[in-house]
């Protein structure tokens, strides 16, 4: 007896790619939906973004500190917080006190208008310990673009 013709069988259909972020919606989707931003960072890992975008916050709030005149303040207040600076500080004469304070005050200016380059020293700080979890800990397979990457989108929240 002859068996009866199968008919064709068609291959499985694949899903569907999911469609790839834009980087600024990547940046929303980190606040609404932050599953789709940390699995679109396996496909393209890039960190430009969110750092662009804490860097100008930074110093949008570091231009408005220098308009306010409260570098100065803020000089003064660290000197205060700290007892032994402060004790040093009143043993100077008011001349030389005006001017450490003055120094003081540029320094905080610098720090603050230089902020995205501690934006990019502290992440890397925290990546590479993050990195070494995720190889060693873990046994995953991350890029350090990567796992960089998630650092940064992991930060945004902060702004």
């Amino acid at each position: 007896m002859a068996a009866a013709p199968l008919p064709p069988v068609s291959a499985p259909v694949p899903a569907p790619a999911a469609a790839s972020l834009s980087e600024g919606a990547r940046i929303v989707n980190t606040f609404m939906a932050p599953s789709k931003t940390f699995t679109d960072l396996r496909r393209n890992a890039s960190w430009w973004a969110p750092w662009l975008l804490l860097s100008s916050c930074r110093l949008r709030f570091s231009m408005w500190l220098g308009k306010r005149s409260a570098t100065g303040r803020i000089a003064e207040n660290q000197v205060q917080a700290s007892a032994k600076t402060a004790a040093r500080m009143d043993q100077l004469p008011a001349d030389q006190r005006d001017r450490a304070l003055e120094r003081q005050a540029k320094g905080t200016q610098y720090f603050l208008y230089g902020y995205p380059v501690v934006i990019l020293l502290f992440n890397t700080d925290q990546c590479l310990g993050s990195f070494w979890h995720i190889q060693v800990g873990r046994g995953a397979d991350v890029k350090f673009k990567t796992s960089f990457a998630i650092v940064m989108y992991a930060g945004l929240p902060g702004v």
